[in-house]
């Protein structure tokens, strides 16, 4: 405690001057502001000034030198007193620098995690014990297409729908288990993604949850697993077609030779039917054999605009006759790419073919559309149609090896396969996808320096 008077002290008790290292003699030889750091002294000067003038002021802090020069940070209460018939001010003063050492070492230490999690790459999470979100990052909010508002605060379980990895957080959160990894599927930005997400016991408060899109990685390793499995079976398919082959192609002859020979009414319905299957089952070895891919193709610098007309052409009656309208948006500065002519249009060929028969399920006019563009180093196909489009379940099998939601003996369920295989061979990809109103689109990307 002090008493100043005219800004200078005047009375100072034993506890004030042991905390500013200063004698009583050499303390009320010391001008008040002295003590004061120069950037604080006006604000100093200023409230004694209001509190001398009768005007209430509140505890307030500053920055104090003691007599070695340490600064230390001082919180004052000042009120105005009457000391030897003058007017005085009576102060008490508290050393509070470790507790702001302390708040600049907790500010410092939040700036440096709001940093780090504004610049960490991953999705982070924090999460109360009450299961309540505590903070997210900028990549959570970016990922999630999420605002601050819409997040903080609210139960974690409307914000991620996976049950399973809600139980696996309150397993954290009871601490039953220190840390869970696991993988999800949730809806992001209207599309349906593959996350990953790591979940740990974050002391007292709640759990950390580190959250990973790997979709890209999950579809890259699909193609894998796929083109693989098409390896398998074609080299498969091709020891079946060769066994296969010799034997049809001898009831096909013969059942020929058989109604070229004017059989009995009562036998030609049935030597039909036997020509007939057998001309079918043919047709199967010969997907078969495509399939397997034994031949070498042909690769040269082609327009893809080219085949794609070609394979309209060919298409062009079968159209006219279904009512069904073509319209193309074929861009006329295509770059050339390298592929073999008659692979690649087997391939436009067959998602054309799927296009009319899923259309013809409509049984309405149809609608097809065919767009070609050039897009960050690659020359993209699509063809949308406005039939009834893919169920979900099915949509990441259309390219499965004898997988057909046709009915029996329609179809084979190798022509988006075969069209997989060649498209992967040359390099690019090939996807589905539903459209917003309703069909579906298929789309092939080819790279301009394909080989």
């Amino acid at each position: 405690m002090y008493i100043i008077q005219d800004g200078r002290f005047v009375f100072a008790n034993h506890r004030f001057l042991d905390r500013i290292g200063l004698t009583e003699d050499e303390l009320l030889n010391t001008d008040q502001y002295d003590l004061i750091h120069p950037e604080d002294s006006e604000m100093v000067r200023q409230n004694a000034i209001e509190m001398l003038k009768g005007i209430r002021t509140t505890p307030y802090e500053y920055r104090a030198y003691n007599k070695a020069g340490e600064m230390m940070w001082v919180a004052e209460t000042v009120t105005s007193i009457q000391y030897q018939g003058r007017r005085a001010v009576l102060g008490s003063a508290l050393n509070i620098t470790e507790q702001k050492k302390a708040e600049e070492t907790l500010k410092a230490q939040k700036e440096l995690i709001d940093n780090i999690l504004a610049t960490i790459p991953d999705a982070v999470l924090v999460v109360g014990r009450d299961s309540n979100v505590i903070l997210a990052n900028t990549a959570f909010y970016d990922a999630f297409g999420m605002n601050k508002r819409e997040v903080e605060g609210r139960p974690v379980s409307e914000i991620i729908l996976a049950p399973h990895l809600l139980k696996s957080l309150l397993k954290i959160l009871l601490d039953q288990e220190p840390q869970i990894n696991l993988e999800f599927k949730q809806e992001l930005k209207g599309n349906a993604k593959t996350l990953v997400v790591s979940m740990m016991k974050m002391g007292e408060k709640g759990a950390l949850l580190i959250l990973d899109n790997v979709t890209e990685e999950r579809q890259k390793q699909e193609r894998l697993f796929l083109t693989d499995r098409l390896s398998s079976i074609g080299e498969m398919s091709a020891g079946v077609a060769h066994e296969l082959n010799n034997p049809l192609t001898g009831i096909v002859s013969l059942s020929q030779l058989l109604l070229e020979s004017n059989p009995p009414e009562d036998l030609r319905e049935d030597i039909t039917d036997i020509h007939n299957e057998a001309q079918r089952a043919a047709s199967i070895v010969k997907n078969l054999l495509t399939f397997s891919r034994k031949h070498a193709p042909v690769r040269e610098s082609i327009q893809l605009n080219r085949i794609i007309e070609d394979v309209l052409l060919l298409r062009a009656y079968e159209h006219k006759v279904n009512n069904i309208k073509v319209a193309t948006h074929l861009a006329p500065d295509l770059p050339e790419v390298v592929v073999d002519y008659h692979q690649m249009q087997q391939v436009f060929l067959n998602i054309v073919l799927n296009a009319e028969s899923a259309m013809a399920e409509v049984k309405n006019p149809g609608s097809l559309i065919v767009t070609t563009r050039r897009l960050n180093g690659l020359v993209t196909v699509s063809f949308s149609d406005d039939g009834p489009g893919i169920p979900q379940e099915n949509l990441h099998r259309v390219f499965d090896p004898f997988f057909t939601t046709k009915e029996v003996g329609k179809g084979t369920g190798l022509g988006l396969s075969i069209c997989y295989g060649i498209v992967t061979q040359h390099g690019g990809k090939i996807y589905a996808k539903n459209n917003a109103g309703k069909g579906a689109t298929f789309i092939v990307e080819l790279p301009v320096d394909s080989q």
